[in-house]
């Protein structure tokens, strides 16, 4: 059997692209996101690969170029590539998020790593022919290599299990923060964040599901929930013990579809570290229904925004307590619709025989008109995609 290959994908420290490092680092394992890249003559930044849809369904590392400064690579975070796009000379890199790259929490430790990755790097890129000088393009973004990460973990990590992540991410932005003493100027002020969850008012926490290579939050109509998320920014102002940011800034939450509702949709970034919560609430409904959740930092004085929003999908389930009612519901329903639609016959049977139509008629529009009303109770939690059950029901039965 053939081995898959493994892609390096290079990210420049360039605007606006190195902004959606942010989105990559911030969405929890399993969800998706997508970069695109020009494959052409006078701009080829995949030269050692002819056909882009090799890269379907191979695992690969996103790494960090310091473009501005030393060159140097930072490697990021793990993915799994399941779908490529081509459309003209652009290609579409769609994948899913795999684990955050586990730097060393001791600094010294975490130096080397870096050198020793930055060696396996250029190895593979072959400088001699893609020169990697600083403040110029490197030409071959996009390679296949191999994972050079494969010896890096945080043999200095004391905290719990479940913090493991959070810490990584961390790590990850402490290195770029502070790159070489002075960070990697491009991200000096930016906001970094790190979705820790949805809760409930009750603390419970929102289960992430993965269907057809799809993630999203699970969660349950008529209730409230908050998002909670670490949010990260370095200013180079930490020698003189400001901890402020240099703008301030709105992180603002929104929703994809009018059935959630934001009650907390905004907080000021006024420091350079934060847990932070937002929170909605998702209306009555009698239908599942697939949304998202989207958050956005913009500048306090003029909306200025740095960084592509990150979109988190939902589905807004209903609750089981509603989802027995909907079913009793119909069942109470077609219970009604075949009496109605019988209820001649009912009378009929319920009568001496022989009976004359001009008794049993004015018993079938009394009947009738009882079950109607009930119908249409009923019908509005059965049929929830018609509008109009009313016109509906009157539109199927010959009253």
């Amino acid at each position: 059997m053939k081995e898959k290959k493994f892609v390096i994908i290079i990210v420049n420290s360039i605007p606006p692209y190195c902004f959606e490092l942010n989105n990559i680092l911030s969405l929890p394992d399993g969800f998706s996101y997508r970069f695109r890249y020009q494959k052409k003559k006078q701009g080829n930044w995949m030269p050692e690969i002819d056909n882009p849809s090799e890269l379907n369904n191979c695992y690969g590392l996103i790494v960090l170029r310091d473009f501005q400064d030393t060159g140097d690579f930072i490697p990021i975070r793990e993915i799994f590539i399941y779908k490529i796009i081509i459309i003209g000379d652009i290609v579409y890199i769609e994948y899913i998020l795999c684990k955050k790259i586990e730097l060393s929490s001791n600094l010294m430790r975490r130096s080397e790593q870096l050198e020793s990755f930055k060696l396996r790097m250029e190895k593979d890129i072959n400088i001699i022919k893609y020169p990697n000088t600083p403040k110029k393009d490197l030409k071959n973004l996009i390679f296949f290599g191999s994972d050079y990460t494969f010896d890096i973990n945080d043999e200095f990590y004391k905290g719990k299990a479940v913090d493991k992540d959070s810490n990584k991410w961390g790590n990850l932005i402490e290195t770029i923060g502070k790159y070489k003493s002075q960070g990697i100027q491009i991200y000096k002020d930016t906001d970094f964040l790190n979705i820790i969850g949805i809760e409930d008012e009750e603390g419970t926490r929102a289960s992430i599901i993965i269907k057809k290579l799809k993630a999203f939050y699970e969660i349950e109509n008529n209730k409230v929930y908050k998002i909670v998320f670490l949010q990260r920014s370095y200013t180079g102002k930490s020698a003189s013990g400001d901890s402020s940011v240099i703008v301030p800034r709105i992180v603002t939450l929104s929703a994809g579809n009018p059935e959630i509702i934001p009650i907390i949709s905004q907080k000021i970034i006024a420091g350079k570290y934060d847990l932070l919560e937002l929170t909605f609430k998702t209306a009555i409904s009698t239908a599942s229904l697939k949304s998202y959740i989207i958050l956005e930092v913009q500048e306090h004085s003029n909306n200025w925004k740095k960084s592509p929003p990150i979109i988190i999908p939902v589905k807004v389930n209903i609750s089981k307590r509603q989802l027995l009612y909907k079913i009793i519901s119909i069942f109470i329903f077609i219970v009604l619709f075949l009496v109605y639609s019988y209820s001649y016959e009912i009378i009929l049977f319920l009568n001496q025989p022989n009976t004359l139509n001009e008794i049993i008629n004015p018993q079938v529009v009394s009947l009738r008109n009882i079950l109607l009303p009930l119908m249409i109770i009923f019908g509005s939690n059965t049929f929830v995609n018609i509008t109009h059950i009313k016109e509906f029901i009157f539109g199927r039965i010959n009253i």
